[in-house]
């Protein structure tokens, strides 16, 4: 079987980015009106040639971060050719209305002559090459399928001899060690190119010893940054080459002459030369990874009926920092009321520098305009502040202006200047983010992936996630979503926030909550929590008290 590559298990990445790009390097940010679509396909139950430990799992695990990341996601396992071929042609269908198409394969590969070829699990067991060209795809054809201007094609799959059923069953890297030669880029997508394997050539990649391999999970972990392509690979590399002790390198082969961040929307921080604004003297953790809706509700339990105060402020930082990594690095929180011939002042914060543990949080905030009823920021001045979450009050640290002056506070001025937060403020919102319960763990990154119940109207509720105050478990809050009939002036199309009902007097409260633009992104946190108060018995209150009082 001449020009068979032989090797063990799953043991490539391979990662295609294929565009038409300017001749200069703009960041691209895709049409928010426009979906970014991806389709992870896992196989793993081959009943031929060797059943696969990890691509079920690890297709799980992606398909949730590419949810988190704003990817509208079809997640198709244990594919037959059948259904492979039906696939592609969804593909090809679906992605003529995408600026962004992304298709990520976990299973058996194996490359034949240079042209690699994706396994489905019904494929028989093989007597030579043409038994498995004509009974599989190619990463060709898959490609070549793809109709938007952005096209992403993952290969988490090892181009392997699946004649070798013994050694294909033990998994990647358990006895051939040749692995794979590098395979250049496609002539049409010269220029625009990127390509990056789960380990160098020659070598293979491992399964690693729990239910995800370290290169998926390295990729689950960083796709969801706001940064250019090449710089969140180069995190997932330093993650691999940590987690397998240096055994394992993550390689690429790129030809990019644009900047692109997978999320869609890149940070300012992926701009070339971009200038950054004086920030907390904090480096912000890595991102969580990703969490499937099943163990967003054992969590959420977990949570409720702990009677530790130490696990319970354990569970909550967690999904803080959930939070926190799933919000853009500007998060709108507040805009001054108009005043005839006074121009309104609008505030942000950046979530990505932001500490809290509910008790104490220090946090950076930007000061812009309202220009043309959108709030716009130009640097003009930024406070790092330190708020004291128990006390209701803070205190500015340190300002930078537009100029690149800055001021620090000694601690006598900052005594002197210390503010109480006012209710109903604009400081409230950010407050309740940065300080108050269940705000401050609210899974926005876990909208995509929740059942959501109507309510009624555009209102439904995801009733798996509820929060109980500790103080009073008859006190409970619902996670709801309200889409809006047309964007609102900000642009914003949902809004995802909590509304709380005491069980026991029958009184209801929402509270601030977060802004969705149609791109996926929550750019915007709004409200302030008003006073409880009693509802009608065809209110959405009222159904809410159902679910959480009397169910």
């Amino acid at each position: 079987m001449n020009g068979l590559a032989v090797a063990a298990g799953r043991c490539a990445f391979a990662l295609l980015l294929a565009s038409s790009l300017l001749a200069h390097p703009p960041v691209y940010a895709v049409d928010a009106a426009k979906p970014r679509l991806a389709f992870v396909i896992a196989n793993a139950d081959y009943a031929n040639i060797g059943r696969l430990r990890n691509p079920a799992a690890d297709g799980e695990l992606v398909a949730s971060a590419l949810k988190a990341a704003g990817f509208e996601v079809t997640f198709l396992r244990n594919v037959s050719d059948t259904s492979m071929r039906a696939a592609m042609r969804q593909i090809a269908r679906e992605s003529t209305k995408s600026d962004v198409t992304l298709v990520y394969y976990a299973g058996h590969g194996v490359q034949i002559g240079g042209v690699n070829y994706l396994l489905p699990v019904d494929l028989p067991a093989p007597e030579g090459e043409d038994d498995i060209r004509l009974a599989s795809l190619s990463a060709d054809d898959v490609l070549s399928v793809i109709k938007s201007p952005y096209k992403i094609l993952v290969l988490d799959a090892c181009r392997d001899n699946p004649v070798l059923g013994r050694a294909l069953a033990k998994g990647r890297g358990a006895s051939y060690k040749r692995g794979l030669a590098p395979v250049a880029p496609p002539a049409e997508a010269a220029g625009g190119v990127f390509i990056a394997y789960s380990t160098q050539s020659d070598a293979v990649a491992m399964d690693g010893e729990g239910a995800n391999s370290p290169f998926a999970e390295s990729f689950a972990k960083y796709v969801g940054n706001r940064l250019s392509i090449d710089d969140m690979f180069a995190m997932v590399t330093k993650d691999v080459l940590k987690k397998t002790n240096g055994e394992q390198r993550p390689f690429k082969y790129a030809s990019l002459d644009a900047v692109f961040c997978l999320p869609g929307e890149c940070s300012a921080a992926a701009e070339p030369g971009a200038a950054q604004p004086a920030m907390l003297a904090t480096e912000a953790p890595a991102p969580p990874p990703p969490m499937s809706a099943a163990a967003l509700q054992t969590t959420f339990k977990q949570l409720n009926t702990t009677k530790s105060a130490s696990a319970r402020q354990k569970i909550e930082q967690q999904l803080w920092e959930y939070l926190r990594a799933a919000l853009p690095r500007r998060v709108t929180y507040g805009v001054t009321k108009a005043v005839e011939g006074q121009t309104q002042s609008a505030f942000a914060f950046n979530p990505q520098t932001a500490v809290s543990d509910g008790h104490r949080a220090a946090v950076t905030r930007e000061w812009g305009v309202l220009r043309d009823g959108v709030p716009v920021f130009d640097g003009a001045q930024y406070d790092d502040l330190v708020i004291n979450c128990d006390m209701g009050e803070y205190v500015t640290t340190r300002t930078q202006y537009k100029n690149r002056s800055v001021k620090l506070f000694s601690k006598a001025e900052q005594t002197e200047k210390k503010t109480k937060v006012v209710a109903g403020s604009i400081f409230e919102s950010l407050q309740s983010v940065l300080c108050r319960a269940p705000l401050r763990l609210t899974p926005i990154w876990a909208v995509n992936s929740l059942e959501w119940t109507p309510l009624g109207q555009e209102h439904s509720v995801a009733a798996s996630v509820v929060y109980s105050d500790p103080r009073d478990p008859q006190v409970r809050y619902a996670f709801v979503r309200d889409m809006l009939p047309k964007p609102d002036i900000y642009g914003a199309i949902a809004d995802y926030g909590w509304l709380g009902l005491n069980c026991r007097a029958k009184t209801a409260q929402g509270l601030t909550f977060f802004a969705m633009s149609p791109g996926g992104a929550f750019n915007y946190v709004w409200g302030t929590p008003p006073a409880w108060g009693t509802y009608t018995p065809l209110s959405v209150d009222a159904n809410v008290y159902v679910l959480l009082c009397d169910q």
